[in-house]
């Protein structure tokens, strides 16, 4: 596809490469937004700006919504881009982006301010303004000040704002004030407006798509999810020795299992306090099954057990993200000991034994970002690490859990799934409240540094998160790579 080709020659650095190509598909009859979109990017980094600018309106005009799309052009790039042209909207509008993810918010306000109020801007960046406008205030302030000042944006740019955007800050205020119904509905509309790339741009809205306040069909969600589990394979269950206290457990899928699982049993090995370590694999492969041998030979004083399923998913990230507390009642039943989840991109930091004690008499134990700053609920709660006593209620939270997953899930990948774990463990944690489930806020306790390398939740972020689709291969210079 030409589009595609012009794509690998911008990964790679090859600037030159892509005007080129793309003279030629405009002399073809060929032209369309992406290309004069890549075609103005690279004409940004070879610094022929008057150019850039043209091929960045033709793009604009023939797909006005595409015009806010992140470019993830350096800072130094657009400065001198700003300078070559102090009043194009484009550029000043990516450099509030860029301000906002360095978290200089005195910046990203001074340019977005200005660009919602500017009468000459595109329609597209002037709407799109207000959202940065909205995340500052819910990013800075705390959390009482932050609802009434986003309420006071929404008043104000109220024929300004795009709607998927407004309905998201709207259903934060709703979800804020117990309004749950409310929040969904808001949030669904921004779910199901793709074209406004909304997410691409606020990156702590993802998660949107699998937020839940009720379920559609929880009998029909709990059948599935009980129906996964039976068809799990508990390949090598490790035999805890007398003095095990508990069990640490991850997932990988088989595709991905022997780049990261050696450095985590590694971690876990070394720091982790002697406790055995349980694997789930996802669709399990045949290099996956070598490694997992290979990791056991290399580390005998490691207990390592394993499990493995075949979900065979279009879309298995979601799914993966989410398998070790799918998989956590069969190795909590297995074991008959505490198990504590993590992430298999983390790092184990210390002893998993540190702090067991104060968990006495507890159930499950999560990470619980602070009520005093203002999140979207997917971010309320981070999944990288977590607690589970092998007493009924922990079953039934992870029950909860799981329930929650499939009702929200589409293992056709038509349904955005990020931060699917995310969300069902939010909602597992609000039935807990009725359940009388007894919940820890891992964050105050010695779990708080058991992991290095932890994903935070949006609240201790420190800046928005880049997709990691948008990471693709090539130099330095072409490492930001466009939709």
């Amino acid at each position: 596809m030409d589009i595609e080709t012009l794509l690998s020659l911008y990964a790679r650095g090859d600037h030159e490469g892509v005007v080129a190509r793309a003279k030629e598909l405009t002399a073809a009859g060929r032209s369309n937004e992406r290309m004069e979109r890549l075609t103005g990017l690279a004409l940004v980094r070879l610094g022929r700006y008057a150019e850039a600018i043209q091929a960045i309106e033709r793009a604009a005009t023939l797909q006005p919504a595409k015009s806010i799309v992140r470019s993830w052009l350096p800072r130094e790039m657009l400065q001198a881009l700003l300078s070559a042209a102090p009043t194009f909207a484009w550029v000043r509008y990516q450099l509030a982006l860029v301000a906002f993810e360095e978290r200089d918010f005195d910046r990203t306000v001074a340019l977005a301010a200005a660009l919602a109020e500017d009468e000459s801007a595109p329609v597209p960046v002037r709407t799109a303004a207000p959202e940065l406008l909205c995340e500052v205030a819910r990013c800075r302030l705390y959390r009482e000040h932050a609802l009434k000042e986003i309420g006071h944006l929404l008043e104000r740019s109220e024929n300004r704002m795009a709607r998927p955007a407004a309905e998201l800050f709207r259903g934060l205020i709703a979800f804020e004030s117990g309004a749950l119904d409310d929040a969904a509905d808001a949030f669904a509309v921004v779910a199901a407006d793709s074209s406004a790339d909304l997410t691409n741009r606020v990156t702590a809205a993802r998660g949107v798509a699998s937020f839940r306040a009720r379920l559609g069909n929880r009998p029909a969600a709990r059948d599935r999810f009980f129906r996964q589990r039976s068809e799990l394979s508990m390949d090598v269950p490790a035999q805890p020795k007398q003095d095990d206290r508990v069990v640490i457990l991850t997932a990988a899928d088989g595709r991905r299992f022997s780049q990261i699982a050696p450095r985590f049993v590694a971690s876990a090995l070394e720091r982790g306090g002697g406790a055995p370590i349980h694997i789930h694999i996802v669709d399990p492969t045949t290099e996956s099954r070598t490694v997992l041998d290979e990791i056991r030979r290399q580390m005998p004083r490691a207990t390592i057990g394993a499990s493995s399923e075949v979900a065979g998913h279009a879309a298995p990230r979601p799914y993966d993200a989410a398998a070790r507390f799918l998989v956590a009642p069969e190795v909590l039943a297995a074991y008959a000991l505490p198990v504590i989840t993590v992430d298999i991109e983390t790092t184990i930091a210390k002893s998993a034994l540190a702090g067991l004690d104060d968990f006495a008499g507890c159930d499950v134990g999560l990470m619980i970002g602070s009520r005093s700053r203002l999140a979207y609920p997917w971010n309320r709660i981070s999944a990288s690490v977590a607690y589970f006593s092998p007493f009924a209620s922990s079953f039934e939270f992870l029950f909860d859990v799981g329930t929650y997953f499939w009702d929200a899930y589409d293992p056709s990948g038509k349904i955005d799934g990020w931060r699917i774990e995310q969300n069902a463990l939010l909602y597992a944690l609000n039935r807990a409240e009725s359940a009388r489930v007894r919940v820890r806020d891992l964050s105050s306790t010695a779990f708080a540094g058991l992991i290095d390398g932890e994903k935070p939740t949006e609240g201790k972020a420190k800046g928005p998160q880049r997709p990691a689709a948008r990471r693709p291969s090539g130099d330095a210079q072409a490492s930001q790579s466009p939709s």
